[in-house]
């Protein structure tokens, strides 16, 4: 069709005048339309192009005909027409259409500036062309008078072939006219159904997406959307006022955003579409949701928010606190929020994970990789279910550790008690049955002391790295094998200690067999062994006794004097089970009792003997003096000095300190002359009172008593 020559006749004031139309890469002809005139398009073969197309270019009309890319004819002022101007055709049968939209739903005049309509001759004929087209040039005739309304409206269907032609009668040269016809009623488009709005969409904020009927947004301007009928125009209304307006594309849908934000709370939006004559549609269903754009409050980490970081993992669990360690990589985290709001956890910044706070406000989340070893910074973010977050929460620091202190070792066992003390040999024996461990570690770290497998307690390793525990209940008597284990402040345990084993031993010896068997004296002229209640001028005796037999033991010699109750000193028992002690220091004068303890190897000891007591005297007595010399045999009478008496065994009278022993030598004469040897009384003994008493063994001639002055 393209390749034909097209005029363009206009009927204006009862003429038709053709014009020519412009060939293919031509410029427009453009010609002005005048109110009251028609236009119809035809070929040099008297037929109209069958298809063209309508664009609305402001107020003017473009027609592109068939194979071209450019309009060639531009009908200016078109849309500026108080009525619709017609454009027609006389099709290959002869017979008179009007260019219609070859979609259903368009309308040549109601179309939007800028969109384009295909356009073909079609609907009912008006009947045969050439007796329309007679008057070409030499006067007019009034068929686009009487056709032209219903050629817009369709409404020449309704009258129908046999009307047209009735209508279209002619006297002489001038073409038929039809009468005045009143067009039918339009009615309004329908009332949008449930996809006249298809919906609402956010895009704004983190969730985004379709808005369900009913929900709510934290977009105040979403972008609402639906379908419609091509070109018509549907305008939006929130509770009632308008929103906006937009025009339904070729493809029957619509998009349109709101250019204000609409306010938080509950939205009613209904939608109207209007047909090109501006009949508008009753309102749809309303499409409601909710605007929501309230941050929820910043979590915190006082129970208000996370309550909690639990460690379930290891020796150590529970809580951990602000700032401290766990070995636990996957602990979990819990709090409290608003139900259906969502917990986003993150790590140094990156998520990490999130949860839905359920409908008691409680949450709980476990990380579902494992946490890296080192410094961890929790935070979270509070988002309600339309996308509305809170401010991040503090920082809540804490480190994960899972790596195992070194073996440790321990220091040593401290005996504190009895009169054997301090370390505790490895292997030893001990009457101390709480004595002080004692070890070095990493500063923080905690020592747990076990006992053959059974902890006894624990310790913390002070700042200088040292450590001490006692036990608080007493270790029970006999072998003992304590490990320690290290464990830092995340929970992780080294391996045991190498272990370190002693024995307790509390049961004292048996002192049944001990006792003290003698004392022994070596100084003065009265030596030998000292009975217990007897007297000794020497104060370093020689204390000797018996014990149970236990080789090694100790005994402990004690001594009550004067001057206190002492220990004399110690003496190991042999393998017979006796034992000796020389005294070092000597005994206080007067009366010494002794007795001794058997202490075993662990320092346990028997109770005291029964006393051993003797009497010390290391001072010269007062010197004795002899008074008389009784001669009680024939005639009784004190002897003179010198005087030769017949009583073999004279009495000799004298006095001496009271309670020493007094020994009397005589010299006896030998062929009436004396000896020079020293004869000893064989009676020793000891005076109470000052009287002194003694009967000569045999005659003898008294000269002087040694030690002794003869009165």
């Amino acid at each position: 069709m393209a390749s034909k020559k097209t005029k363009v006749v206009v009927n204006s004031n009862g003429k038709n005048i053709d014009h020519a139309v412009a060939a293919a890469g031509q410029a427009p002809l453009k010609i002005k339309v005048q109110k009251g005139a028609k236009y119809l398009l035809k070929g040099d073969d008297g037929f109209a192009p069958e298809n063209v197309t309508l664009t609305r270019v402001g107020a003017d009309l473009h027609v592109t005909l068939e194979g071209e890319t450019s309009p060639s004819l531009v009908l200016e002022g078109y849309y500026a027409q108080s009525e619709p101007v017609g454009l027609y055709g006389v099709a290959e049968d002869g017979q008179l259409y009007a260019y219609t939209p070859t979609d259903a739903s368009s309308d040549i005049y109601a179309l939007a500036d800028g969109r384009s309509t295909p356009a073909a001759l079609g609907g009912d004929s008006y009947g045969p062309g050439a007796s329309y087209l007679a008057g070409t040039e030499a006067g007019g005739n009034d068929f686009f008078g009487g056709m032209l309304p219903l050629l817009l409206t369709g409404g020449l269907a309704a009258l129908g072939i046999g009307a047209i032609a009735a209508a279209s009668g002619s006297d002489g040269d001038s073409a038929p006219s039809l009468p005045p016809v009143v067009p039918p009623t339009v009615q309004p488009p329908g009332k949008p159904g449930f996809d006249g709005i298809g919906g609402a969409r956010d895009d704004v904020g983190p969730i985004t997406g379709d808005i369900e009927r009913g929900g709510k947004t934290d977009d105040t301007r979403p972008e609402f959307h639906g379908k419609g009928t091509p070109g018509h125009t549907v305008t939006l209304y929130d509770n009632g006022v308008l929103v906006g307006k937009v025009v339904v594309d070729p493809n029957g849908e619509w998009t349109l955003t709101p250019s204000k934000d609409l306010g938080d709370g509950k939205h009613s939006i209904t939608i109207t579409e209007s047909d090109a004559g501006g009949r508008e549609s009753v309102p749809s269903d309303p499409f409601e949701f909710g605007v929501d754009t309230t941050p929820p409050a910043k979590p915190g980490w006082n129970g208000e928010g996370p309550g909690a970081v639990i460690d379930d993992v290891g020796t150590i669990i529970g809580s951990v606190p602000p700032g401290g360690a766990t070995d636990d990589p996957r602990p979990e985290f819990n709090g409290k929020g608003t139900p259906g709001d969502t917990i986003i956890v993150k790590d140094n910044g990156t998520e990490i994970g999130r949860v839905e706070v359920n409908d008691d406000g409680k949450w709980t989340f476990t990380p579902p990789k494992d946490l890296i070893e080192g410094d961890h910074s929790i935070t979270i973010v509070e988002r309600d279910p339309v996308g509305n977050e809170s401010k991040p929460s503090d920082p809540f620091e804490f480190e994960v550790d899972t790596i195992a202190p070194n073996q440790p070792q321990l220091g040593g066992a401290i005996d504190n008690m009895g009169d054997i003390q301090g370390e505790i040999a490895p292997g030893g024996i001990t009457d101390d049955r709480q004595p002080q461990f004692h070890g070095q570690g990493t500063p923080g770290d905690t020592i747990v002391l076990k006992d053959g497998g059974t902890v006894i307690g624990t310790a913390d390793i002070g700042e200088d790295g040292n450590w001490t525990f006692t036990p608080s209940t007493d270790l029970g008597e006999g072998k003992h094998t304590i490990t320690i284990i290290e464990r830092d402040p995340a929970g992780n345990q080294s391996k045991p200690s190498d272990p370190f084993e002693f024995n307790i031993d509390v049961t004292p010896p048996d002192a049944s067999k001990l006792a003290i068997s003698g004392v022994a004296d070596d100084v003065g002229a009265v030596q030998g062994n000292v009975a217990s209640g007897a007297t000794t001028d020497d104060a370093r005796p020689l204390i000797s006794g018996t014990s149970t037999g236990t080789a090694g033991h100790t005994v402990v010699v004690m001594v009550k004097n004067s001057t206190g109750t002492h220990v004399l000193g110690e003496a190991v028992i042999g393998e017979g089970g006796t034992w000796t002690l020389q005294v070092g220091t000597p005994l206080a004068a007067g009366l010494n009792e002794f007795t001794v303890i058997e202490r075993d190897t662990a320092g346990n000891e028997t109770m005291p003997t029964a006393p051993y007591s003797i009497n010390v005297d290391t001072g010269r007595p007062e010197v004795p003096v002899i008074q008389n010399v009784k001669d009680d045999v024939g005639v009784v009478h004190m002897l003179q000095k010198g005087e030769v008496t017949d009583d073999a065994r004279p009495t000799i009278i004298g006095t001496a300190q009271a309670g020493k022993r007094t020994l009397l030598d005589v010299l006896t004469a030998e062929n009436d002359h004396y000896s020079n040897q020293a004869a000893q009384v064989t009676t020793r003994f000891d005076a109470e009172a000052a009287d002194l008493r003694m009967r000569a063994d045999s005659a003898m001639l008294l000269d002087w008593l040694r030690g002794a002055k003869v009165l």
